[in-house]
């Protein structure tokens, strides 16, 4: 099997991110994008589990019904911190959401903006 690799062309830090999974069936409540909202990532919404944590999923992956929906696809919301320069192996590019998960020399995986991105 031939994996894709791409290199990181722009560092991505992914400090201060807080991480969340979200599996098929689960409960979650949808927020609004705040008005200060710069457009950035229109594919995401942001959201909180029933058990307190929120972060920013693609809103395919949930029912339509708001602001309590249901979870449809599994979805991890890690990042992946990389360094301009550096060789990644390119799992899956969502290119709808404009963010591939790739996987480091070290066996870390997460997700990248494909803007940080050049395909090797």
């Amino acid at each position: 099997m031939t994996t894709s690799t791409v290199t990181v062309a722009t560092t991505h830090d992914a400090l201060g991110s807080s991480y969340l999974q979200i599996s098929p069936g689960e409960q979650v409540i949808v927020g609004e994008r705040s008005a200060d909202d710069d457009g950035a990532w229109p594919a995401f919404v942001p959201i909180n589990t029933l058990d307190g944590k929120e972060g920013w999923v693609p809103e395919r992956y949930l029912s339509p019904h708001r602001p309590n929906a249901v979870v449809t696809d599994s979805y991890d919301t890690t990042e992946l911190p990389a360094v301009a320069g550096e060789t990644l192996e390119l799992l899956v590019n969502d290119a709808e959401s404009g963010w591939s998960w790739c996987r480091n020399a070290f066996g870390a995986e997460g997700w990248i903006p494909n803007e940080n991105l050049n395909a090797d």
